[in-house]
């Protein structure tokens, strides 16, 4: 698994209970998403839906894991 360094700069609040993340990564990051995913060009759109749907999952599999748990009765 390859990893990228990716910096999370900021997180700003809406009103409408969403947030806008900045992330910053250097030129290195782009490159090897790039080939990882086989793009031919950066895409800042590709990349955000990229990012979203990996932040989706995580807090999917988090969410789970701490149902799983047992917890107390």
């Amino acid at each position: 698994m390859s990893q990228f360094k990716i910096y999370v700069a900021d997180v700003i609040d809406n009103a409408d209970g969403t947030a806008k993340v900045i992330l910053e990564f250097d030129d290195s990051t782009k490159e090897g998403i790039k080939q990882l995913y086989g793009w031919k060009r950066w895409s800042s759109k590709k990349f955000e839906q990229l990012f979203i749907e990996g932040l989706h999952n995580y807090i999917k599999s988090k969410n789970n894991s701490e149902g799983s748990s047992g917890g107390d009765i």
